[in-house]
């Protein structure tokens, strides 16, 4: 589902690399937690197997025809993202202007799925991770929560074969953090391979390989 040979990552002008030759896979089905201090390059690493930062060696399979994300342009990128990748951003990049509906819509038409399908869809993952009836609202009106919870509907509505979690937790008001759900709402345990930057001791006992 997922294959990484010999990644490796340096910022300009850093002394050192985040990571070098990283080589790892992740099967169908696998939930794979990424564990480290801040700084360390988890976040970096996922934004890597997503395309949207470049590596500056090795190679990134996502899926079963062997295409090397690291060799594909912009725009293949963003095809192969539509078609296969969830993606929940720490910063939750909920769109300001969209509804919670609408903002979990985006993937759904990237990926050119009918509209007849999308409210069904919709509805079924906002009641799944705790929010039905919260698609008409907007963004502003949400805690940090339950942003990240429209974020995480977003990340499953197109079924992709690959879901990453950049700092899978919940923000409370005031900045704390609330507990993690027990497990992460994914469409099916069968099909489905995971790559989580843990920051909760929960999503460590869940994963099967950290």
């Amino acid at each position: 589902m997922l294959s990484v040979d010999g990644l490796s990552k340096r910022h300009p002008g850093a002394s050192r690399p985040l990571f070098k030759a990283l080589r790892f896979a992740v099967g169908a089905g696998e939930i794979v937690a990424l564990v480290g201090e801040s700084g360390v390059g988890k976040s970096t690493l996922l934004n890597c197997i997503a395309g949207l930062e470049d590596a500056d060696a090795g190679e990134i399979i996502v899926g079963p025809d062997a295409r090397d994300m690291c060799r594909l342009d912009e725009p293949a990128r963003a095809a192969l993202r539509a078609a296969r990748i969830g993606f929940v951003f720490q910063a939750f990049h909920v769109l300001p202007t969209l509804t919670v509906a609408q903002n979990v819509a985006v993937p759904l038409l990237l990926k050119g799925v009918p509209a007849a399908q999308h409210p069904q869809r919709i509805e079924a993952l906002l009641a799944r991770v705790g929010l039905a009836g919260f698609g008409p609202r907007w963004p502003a009106t949400l805690s940090g929560g339950e942003l990240q919870r429209v974020s995480i509907a977003r990340a499953l509505v197109h079924h992709p074969a690959l879901i990453l979690a950049d700092e899978l937790h919940e923000a409370r008001a005031g900045g704390g953090k609330e507990e993690t759900p027990s497990s992460p709402p994914t469409p099916s345990n069968d099909g489905v391979a995971e790559a989580l930057n843990a920051v909760a001791a929960r999503l460590e006992k869940i994963a099967q390989r950290i």
